[in-house]
């Protein structure tokens, strides 16, 4: 598997956490998601460079307020445009861009 496998493989495996974030969106935060979420961005930040790392942690700390907030909607539309964002990243630090786009 090269780098660029590993890469997009965690990214696949965080892209997907996050979704199951915005689907429990005014539910609270789901400790076992919460544990997910967070090592998932350690694996994914450590393959990143320091922006991209940045976005990474914000995605999380998002993806945390959206599950948590009594009325998700703004932090939902955050988080949808963080996960965008970091998606564009992605596909500038891989080789020819082949990040597929976030859910």
């Amino acid at each position: 598997m090269t780098a660029a496998d590993v890469l997009q493989d965690t990214f696949d495996r965080f892209d997907a956490v996050i979704g199951q974030a915005l689907h429990r969106a005014g539910q609270g935060v789901d400790p076992h998601l919460e544990r997910q979420l967070d090592s998932l961005a350690c694996r994914l930040a450590a393959l990143l460079n320091e922006s991209a790392a940045t976005l990474v942690h914000e995605a999380i700390e998002l993806a945390k307020r959206v599950m948590d907030a009594a009325d998700p909607h703004a932090p939902r539309m955050m988080l949808q445009l963080s996960r965008d964002s970091l998606a564009r990243e992605m596909r500038r630090q891989t080789p020819r861009g082949r990040v597929r786009n976030a859910a």
